[in-house]
C-alpha cells in the first residue's frame, strides 16, 4: 500500500555490543580527559614546577613566620600545611618529588631535580628552586694554593663561612644545623643567582678549592648514611670519589680492612699535581692526643692530576714544622682582606697575649656564633688556652690555677656534647677533658701567655642543643692511628 511505513528491520547484532562499550567506557574516559591538564603553553613540566613551588613556597614563608625558623624536613611542612588548611603540592611537574633541604634554621633550599631527576651540574640548565642562604660579601675570604711545597698546619677553618673558587666564578660555604645534625657544603655561581648545588654527604667537615679547576676535595666521617673518607667532587658532572679507597691494602686507614671509621684533617695543597694532603686515623671512642694525630706519620698525600691516585712520594723531604709546637697563626695562608663578619672576627682572635683578655674574646666569640661551623673549632682552642693558662698559674703557685683547670674541663665538656661537631676535634676535646680532670697539663702549646696580676674569667658558654655531661668518660689509646 501506498504510503505505508517499512517493516521495521531486526536489530543489528552489533547495536547492544555498542551500547554496553559506551555505558561501560564513557564515565572512565570522560573523567580522564577532565583530570588532564590542557594541551596549551601552561602544561609544560617546567611551568607546572613553577606553580607548585610557589604554592609550596607560601606554606614555608608561612611556617618561618609562625614558628620562627625553618622546618626541620619536608613532612614537617606538608603536615603544618595541611593543618593549616594551606595549598600544598609535594611534586613538580616531571611528577618527581621536591628536594628540600634545611641548612640552619634561617636557611633552606626548595628545589625541583627537573626532566633528569638529577642534581644540575655546572654548565647546565639550573634546577628551579626557592633559596634562602644570607649574603654573600662582596670579597670573598680565600686560600692562596701554593705554586711549590705545601704549608702543612692546621686547617683554616676560617673557610669554611665562605670561599671563593680560585678563578673567583663560584662561591663554597659549610651550613652547620645544629637541629637537624647536618653540615651541608653548598656552591652557587657568583653571576648566577639561581644556580646552586649540594654535595651529597650530610656531614661535611672541612674542605679545599682545588687550583685551576671545578673540583672541591673535603672530609666527611660521622654520618649514619655515608662513608667517612677525604672525597673528591667535580662539579662539572657532579661525580664523587672517596679518595681513600686508594688505600686499600696499602694504608691503616684502609676501609676494606677498618670498616672505613676515621679521623680526618685536611693539611694543606700544593698546585703540584695538585696534592692535596691530610692527617689521617682509624676512629675510636677514646680520646685522640693532638701531637700523635698531627704527626708525620698520619699524613697522606693525594696527587689529584689526572687519575687519582696516593703519592707517597710527595712527602719526601718535606719540611714539617708540627703544627702544635709554636703559636698558632690563624690566618695561616689566607688572604685576609675579604670575608663575613663571622671570619673577619676569627681572624682578629689572638692567641698571644694577656691571658685574660684573649678568653674573654674567645668567650664573646663562642656567644655571638654558635651556629657557625666555627664553633666547635673555638671551643676546643678555647679550652686549651684554658689548659695553658692552667699551666702556667701551677708553676706561680697561684690560686687561680684550679679555676682556670675547672673552666677548661667544662669548655671541653661542652664542646665533646656536640653532636654535630667534626669527629676529630670532639676526640681532642675528650682528650683535654680527661687531661685537666685528672689535673695533668696538656702536652702540647699553641699560645703566647702574659699571666695578669689577677685572673678573672668570664662564665664559660653552654653548648646550644647540647645533652647531659656523660657520667663517665671512655678511655682509649691515644696514639690517633
Amino acid at each position: 500500500m501506498r504510503g505505508a511505513a517499512p517493516p521495521p528491520r531486526p536489530p543489528s547484532k552489533l547495536l547492544p555490543l555498542l551500547a554496553l562499550f559506551v555505558a561501560f567506557w564513557a564515565p572512565p574516559a570522560a573523567w580522564f580527559g577532565l583530570a588532564q591538564p590542557q594541551v596549551t603553553s601552561t602544561s609544560h613540566p617546567l611551568i607546572i614546577t613553577k606553580q607548585h613551588l610557589s604554592v609550596v613556597g607560601r606554606a614555608l614563608r608561612s611556617f618561618i613566620d609562625s614558628h620562627g625558623k625553618a622546618p626541620v624536613n619536608f613532612n614537617m611542612l606538608r603536615a603544618f600545611a595541611r593543618s593549616e588548611g594551606m595549598s600544598f603540592s609535594s611534586f613538580d611537574g616531571y611528577g618527581q618529588r621536591f628536594d628540600y633541604i634545611r641548612l640552619d634554621e634561617r636557611h633552606y633550599m626548595l628545589r625541583s631535580f627537573g626532566a633528569d631527576a638529577a642534581q644540575n651540574s655546572l654548565g647546565g640548565a639550573p634546577d628551579a628552586g626557592i633559596v634562602s642562604w644570607g649574603t654573600r660579601p662582596d670579597r670573598s675570604l680565600t686560600y692562596k694554593i701554593p705554586s711549590g711545597a705545601p704549608r702543612i698546619a692546621y686547617y683554616p677553618a676560617a673557610l669554611l663561612e665562605g670561599t671563593d673558587s680560585p678563578d673567583g666564578v663560584s662561591h663554597a660555604k659549610l651550613f652547620a644545623d645544629g637541629e637537624g645534625l647536618t653540615r651541608h657544603l653548598v656552591v652557587r655561581l657568583k653571576n648566577r643567582g639561581e644556580f646552586f648545588m649540594v654535595a651529597p654527604h650530610d656531614r661535611v667537615e672541612e674542605f679545599f678549592w682545588l687550583p685551576a679547576s671545578n673540583k672541591i676535595v673535603y672530609t666527611a666521617t660521622g654520618s649514619f648514611r655515608h662513608r667517612d673518607g677525604l672525597y673528591l667532587w667535580d662539579l662539572d658532572n657532579d661525580s664523587v670519589d672517596n679518595l681513600t679507597d686508594l688505600a686499600r691494602g696499602s694504608l691503616p686507614i684502609s676501609p676494606a680492612a677498618h670498616g672505613g671509621n676515621l679521623w680526618l684533617s685536611l693539611a694543606g695543597l700544593s698546585a703540584r699535581g695538585p696534592t692535596v694532603y691530610a692527617f689521617a686515623g682509624m676512629r675510636h671512642d677514646g680520646t685522640l692526643d693532638p701531637t700523635m694525630f698531627f704527626d708525620p706519620d698520619n699524613l697522606f698525600a693525594f696527587d689529584l692530576s689526572k687519575k687519582p691516585r696516593l703519592a707517597p712520594e710527595a712527602l719526601r723531604g718535606l719540611v714539617f714544622p708540627p703544627p702544635f709546637r709554636r703559636t698558632l697563626d690563624l690566618d695561616q695562608g689566607l688572604d685576609v682582606k675579604g670575608g663575613t663578619l663571622a671570619q673577619q672576627e676569627w681572624l682578629k682572635l689572638s692567641l698571644s697575649g694577656n691571658l685574660e683578655k684573649i678568653l674573654l674574646n674567645w668567650h664573646q666569640f663562642s656567644e655571638r656564633h654558635s651556629e657557625s661551623p666555627l664553633f666547635p673549632y673555638g671551643l676546643w682552642l678555647l679550652s686549651s688556652v684554658y689548659g695553658e693558662g692552667f699551666e702556667l698559674l701551677s708553676k706561680l703557685q697561684s690560686k687561680d690555677a684550679e679555676v682556670l683547670r675547672t673552666f677548661g674541663v667544662e669548655i671541653a665538656r661542652a664542646l665533646i656534647n656536640q653532636e654535630l661537631a667534626p669527629t676529630y676535634v670532639k676526640s681532642l676535646a675528650l682528650f683535654n677533658h680527661e687531661q685537666l680532670m685528672d689535673g695533668l697539663v696538656l702536652p702540647y702549646g699553641m699560645a703566647k701567655l702574659v699571666i695578669p696580676t689577677v685572673v678573672a674569667p668570664p662564665t664559660p658558654p653552654t653548648a646550644p642543643t647540647a645533652p647531659p655531661a656523660p657520667t663517665a668518660t671512655p678511655k682509649g689509646p691515644t696514639d690517633g692511628k
